[in-house]
């Protein structure tokens, strides 16, 4: 690795703003969180866009699914959650009353060993019920300790805030690393960009494999060659590879160490709590013997170096 000029990298912040809409949706977030579903107090059948507790169970070509068995499942009839045939069968059932649906599923469906196949649910309908969504008043912020709903609203503005100033800030941070790797000199050798891509795709299948689905099916859905998704990987790898050995290299150049302190702390972090000396000795140990110490110092290092980076930067607003 041949460094380039890696310090003072110029970069633009982007304008950051919350809108009333955004602030709008995060409550609807919290007012699904105290939305009720009560049983209706009159004895009547199922209509559209009902919430009904179903119990049903499914077949296929007469042979019963134990994976798709469900009982007290609250469904709202309508909802696409189901191929439209599920929510017209219910539509006019009663209370304790059972119905067997035929059910044709689409070609896209999720399970291709299911995709495009007639499905039997054989199922009972336990009970019609209301949806009850609370009012956005000031007694609904009291539910989350706040004083009234501007209060409320004011703080999800802060949070919203924070989470874009923290996204912006990652993206920041990617843009100087990339611009630090366009300007040093780096030479990697082709035979490892290849065993890595092959690595991800053997990943690619078998994680497809435990989708019930295959290499062939996902590359005509993400309409893809084989040799596309290869390049596209190797330059994925080429890139990634870059940057990890460009900041290597910046962190022997600076001196950026990783410290006793700074292990046990993110080992306090990951569990969440405060570590004993004696527990933490026996995590590291643990670790040690793993041969997975050194990674996780190694990814402190690289964090240290992306941080110094970041601080060195000329970040225009």
């Amino acid at each position: 690795v041949k460094l380039g000029k890696y310090r003072e990298i110029k970069v633009a912040k982007k304008k950051i703003s919350i809108s009333a809409d955004e602030i709008k949706t995060a409550l609807k977030h919290f007012q699904q969180q105290y939305t009720r579903y009560v049983p209706l107090p009159e004895k009547r059948e199922a209509r559209k866009n009902d919430w009904v507790v179903l119990d049903y169970q499914v077949f296929h070509k007469g042979k019963l699914l134990p994976r798709e068995t469900q009982n007290n499942f609250l469904f709202k009839i309508g909802s696409s959650q189901f191929p439209p045939s599920f929510s017209q069968g219910l539509i006019g059932l009663k209370a304790g009353e059972k119905k067997e649906l035929e059910v044709q599923l689409p070609p896209s469906h999720f399970r291709k060993d299911l995709a495009g196949e007639k499905l039997t649910f054989k199922v009972t309908l336990k009970e019609i019920r209301e949806e009850k969504i609370p009012s956005l008043n000031d007694e609904f912020a009291r539910n989350f300790q706040f004083d009234d709903l501007e209060t409320f609203k004011k703080h999800i503005q802060d949070e919203l805030r924070k989470s874009k100033e923290s996204w912006e800030k990652k993206r920041l941070k990617r843009e100087i690393i990339d611009k630090v790797v366009n300007n040093s000199q780096i030479e990697i050798p082709p035979s490892l960009i290849k065993r890595k891509v092959e690595e991800k795709i053997e990943q690619l299948k078998n994680r497809l494999k435990e989708q019930g689905t295959n290499l062939e099916d996902y590359l005509k859905k993400e309409k893809l060659s084989e040799e596309k998704l290869r390049a596209e990987l190797s330059k994925e790898i080429e890139r990634g590879t870059a940057a990890f050995f460009v900041l290597e290299a910046i962190a022997e150049q600076e001196k950026i160490q990783v410290k006793e302190e700074e292990i046990n702390e993110r080992l306090k972090k990951s569990a969440n709590r405060d570590l004993k000396e004696q527990e933490l000795n026996k995590i590291k140990n643990n670790l040690a013997r793993q041969g997975d110490l050194n990674v996780l110092k190694a990814r402190i290092r690289e964090q240290k170096t992306i941080d110094f980076l970041y601080q060195e930067a000329k970040i225009s607003k």
